[in-house]
């Protein structure tokens, strides 16, 4: 298993502009992300067979797996590969600040 950083969550940086990650969905679980400064929330995680940094799933990664799976149900997501990339439109607020995001569509 790979390890990209000393993070324990994959982040935008890692993944080249014009590039996908694919990985395959090993497991899920309610982790604390955050810091001490900005305050910890309990959020959905996904690890993977390939590397050891997880996802912290938000709002539009989990309806991009759930379209690529065809399911909402995270124990449908296990086993199954998706492809993740550094989209550079991606806004936090007004800004565009780029962000990690999941094809809509399961790899090979």
């Amino acid at each position: 298993m790979a390890t990209f950083t000393t993070s324990p969550f994959i982040k935008k940086e890692q993944i080249k502009e014009g590039t996908e990650l694919h990985l395959t969905i090993a497991s899920y679980a309610k982790e604390e992300v955050g810091n001490e400064e900005d305050g910890k929330e309990s959020k959905w995680v996904l690890s993977f067979e390939e590397i050891e940094e997880k996802l912290i799933l938000n709002k539009s990664r989990g309806e991009a797996i759930a379209a690529a799976t065809g399911s909402f149900e995270m124990d449908d997501w296990i086993g199954k590969k998706i492809a993740l990339y550094n989209d550079p439109s991606i806004k936090f607020g007004t800004k565009k600040t780029g962000g990690l995001a999941v094809r809509e569509k399961l790899v090979a």
